[in-house]
């Protein structure tokens, strides 16, 4: 049921992540916690077509994203109930930890539940179409999003719920992604 929904854990500002956050409000009433830095995209004051992205390959996504920004995707901005930077831990689900994962985008957070070492990584990692790093042409700052990766490796994990693709379950171990 819609009411049983309480809070809405946003992974960064991307529209393919947040283009239905008005309305998940609307239908719960629930609090959305998102990248304080990244609020103003998510609110609408800013067009992601406008965040940095690195090289050539960068360069054409940014145009990419002008045109369905502009001309083919609508969206209703929405509301961040609670700004989140990373470091926090949120009194849900026996405890989440919020990670700092920058790289994808300047916020991006990845959310951990350490009593059920589940990750929910946002496009911190990629399940399309196979378990993989981030797409360079995809992040900011692809040197920070490698260091993010790492970041995510030091916890242990069972379960890695992607942004996109299918989730990995039953992890034996932590690995290094190198």
């Amino acid at each position: 049921k819609a009411e049983e929904i309480s809070h809405i854990l946003v992974t960064h500002c991307h529209i393919d992540h947040t283009g239905s956050l008005a309305f998940l409000k609307k239908m719960t009433g629930a609090e959305i916690a998102a990248p304080g830095i990244e609020k103003d995209y998510i609110e609408g004051r800013k067009k992601t077509w406008t965040m940095a992205r690195q090289g050539i390959a960068g360069m054409l996504f940014r145009v990419m994203l002008f045109v369905l920004e502009n001309y083919a995707v609508r969206y209703e901005p929405s509301v961040v109930d609670r700004p989140l930077r990373g470091g926090e831990k949120l009194n849900l689900f026996g405890g989440i930890e919020v990670i700092a994962t920058p790289g994808h985008s300047p916020g991006s957070l990845s959310y951990y539940i350490p009593p059920k070492k589940i990750v929910f990584t946002g496009d911190a990692l990629s399940g399309m179409p196979k378990p993989s790093l981030p797409v360079p042409l995809g992040c900011s700052d692809y040197r920070l999003a490698l260091r993010s990766v790492l970041t995510l490796s030091e916890r242990e994990i069972e379960t890695c719920c992607f942004g996109h693709g299918l989730s990995l379950i039953h992890i034996s171990e932590p690995t290094r992604p190198y």
